[in-house]
């Protein structure tokens, strides 16, 4: 999925949203709830369990590897199925040694391009096409820039970006422009920077973490 949110915690990097939209994850329940994590608008659904809520393709019960599930890339830890819908990234799900990807439906590639304003992404080593979005632009590799991808700015790099967090002020690049986001002022106790980003209800280390330079995105 895009990397394209406002960064509340979590690999999602989905929008924080001031007004209802629909159900969303928060204190293990679904609701349409002010400051929740929408996610619609990474193509998932809201699903709640005993113990935790959350973003996932759907709901599921019988533990599972990864496999292809209805062209989804997905394993099941429940109630969570986790994974991508291939169909919905121009890509059939194909079966594996040991799981299941995403294959584009396009010609063989090794790293995604632009051509125009169509990101061709390059999954399980054949292309698919997502166009961008009607505020973005297709940035191309280049200096700074590691990989082609959907953007409304070529500031930073978001698939290699370390977000900062100061005095409770997040640091982040969010779909190529470098943007802040003052998770007190929102109500909440700071922020902690990479590799685990976002705004957080407690803070373990006084939130001021410094970027690490071996950790992954989140």
């Amino acid at each position: 999925m895009h990397r394209h949110g406002h960064p509340l915690r979590g690999r999602s990097r989905l929008y924080l949203r001031r007004k209802s939209r629909p159900p969303v994850a928060l204190q293990f329940r679904c609701a349409p709830v002010l400051r929740g994590l929408d996610c619609s608008l990474s193509g998932s659904q809201c699903v709640a369990g005993p113990l935790s809520a959350g973003c996932a393709l759907d709901r599921c019960e019988t533990p599972s590897g990864r496999t292809c599930l209805s062209n989804r890339a997905a394993h099941c830890a429940p109630p969570f199925l986790i994974g991508e819908d291939c169909g919905a990234l121009d890509a059939t799900c194909i079966s594996h040694d040991g799981g299941a990807t995403c294959q584009g439906h396009g010609a063989p590639c090794v790293v995604p391009r632009c051509d125009g304003q169509t990101l061709m992404a390059c999954l399980g080593s054949h292309e698919a096409r997502h166009p961008c979005g009607a505020d973005e632009t297709c940035q191309p590799a280049g200096q700074g820039i590691t990989q082609a991808h959907c953007g409304i700015a070529n500031e930073c790099d978001p698939n290699t970006h370390f977000d900062l967090c100061q005095n409770g002020v997040l640091s982040y690049c969010r779909r190529g422009r470098r943007e802040t986001l003052d998770c007190r002022a929102l109500g909440l106790a700071g922020c902690q920077g990479t590799p685990a980003s976002g705004c957080v209800t407690a803070l373990a280390d006084g939130g001021n973490s410094p970027p690490l330079t071996d950790a992954f995105l989140p």
